[in-house]
């Protein structure tokens, strides 16, 4: 069965400097290194992606033991206090297992010449991660916050052809951190650029 420490072995070695590295809405870029990291777990880590389907809802991706569902992945920059939400009828499913965990990854994005979390802020996040929590207090939910810096492109980027006429692309990772919430506790982690306890 997944743990809270399974959950936090899993954001704690996603290549998060990979993440920095790559510029635009940073969606594919996220679920893809979540999915690399959980196969790094084992032989029999596996992920089921493109939309599938938990509680009539679809996900970015569901991760399995063997042929047992444990995990469902949310990545998101627009609607996140919505896909946070989820987790509410996710965790109610019995397409996966009872003590199955989740792992929202919240992006901001980058418009008007500032990165914001579009509808809400990092608190919000929490207190609507919290909410579920305290429904689901035997089911771990990791939240990843990953915060982005505005940054015009200058003549020194390598990026400019692509970058200059798209603003979406101006927002560089500046701190990605992530909290645990299980059974009432949660644990702060600084994920990049410095891990470790936050």
């Amino acid at each position: 069965m997944p743990t809270r420490d399974e959950a936090l072995h899993l954001v704690q070695t996603t290549n998060w400097q990979a993440a920095s590295q790559a510029f635009g809405s940073s969606h594919s870029t996220l679920i893809g290194l979540v999915v690399e990291a959980w196969a790094r777990l084992g032989e029999d880590r596996f992920a089921l992606e493109g939309a599938p389907k938990v509680a009539g809802l679809k996900s970015d991706a569901i991760l399995t033991i063997g042929i047992n569902a444990v995990g469902v992945v949310e990545v998101e920059g627009t609607k996140i206090v919505d896909r946070i939400q989820r987790f509410s009828r996710y965790f109610r499913s019995d397409q996966l297992c009872r003590e199955a965990f989740g792992l929202v990854i919240a992006y901001q994005s980058a418009l008007g010449g500032q990165c914001a979390y579009p509808g809400t802020t990092a608190e919000g996040i929490l207190a609507a991660a919290l909410d579920v929590a305290n429904e689901y207090p035997d089911n771990p939910l990791a939240v990843v916050l990953a915060q982005k810096q505005y940054q015009r492109p200058d003549h020194l980027d390598p990026a400019i052809p692509l970058r200059q006429g798209y603003e979406w692309a101006w927002g560089v990772f500046a701190r990605i951190t992530a909290c645990v919430f299980h059974q009432g506790n949660r644990i702060h982690i600084a994920l990049w650029p410095a891990a470790g306890l936050a």
